[in-house]
């Protein structure tokens, strides 16, 4: 931790500092009872799939929706299925329009700089009609900001 952020919390009201550390509890047995949702998962994609569809059914009472970002989205292009009589990539995207467009628990964002990805997409079975392009491009980190969570022309509400 830096200097700064320790003298920050060194001058916090220490009734401030009490809510702050039960947050983090109540986060951390969030997380915990969270992980024991995928527990001797990690080697069956659907199962994992299945968990995490139960874990967003439970956030649903949360003020905002929870959003999926897959950052560097274009490494889906390199994808291999090893077993072709049972397609991975296929049940991944499903899942993604289930839990975002279908059930509306969750936001998906695939990040990316490739543009090329797009057309991947629609030619792998994620056509247009299942998700929204926006192009950002090279934006400062406020204007970004602005972007996603309102403020600025172009603004994405229903994410924000």
């Amino acid at each position: 931790m830096s200097a700064s952020f320790l003298r920050a919390i060194e001058k916090l009201d220490p009734s401030v500092l009490a809510r702050f550390e039960k947050k983090v509890d109540e986060d951390e047995k969030f997380t915990m009872e969270a992980a024991l949702k995928f527990k001797g998962s990690e080697e069956d994609l659907k199962e994992t799939l299945a968990g995490l569809e139960k874990l967003f059914e439970d956030l649903k009472k949360l003020p905002k929706k929870p959003v999926i970002v897959l950052d560097e989205a274009n490494k889906i292009m390199k994808w291999r299925e090893s077993d072709p009589s049972n397609p991975q990539l296929e049940a991944l995207f499903d899942f993604l329009i289930q839990v975002s467009k279908q059930l509306n628990l969750v936001h998906v964002i695939l990040a990316t700089s490739d543009y090329f990805l797009v057309g991947w997409l629609a030619g792998n079975g994620l056509t247009e009609d299942k998700f929204k392009r926006k192009v950002l491009g090279e934006l400062p980190e406020k204007e970004a900001r602005d972007f996603v969570f309102g403020g600025a022309e172009g603004t994405w509400p229903e994410y924000a």
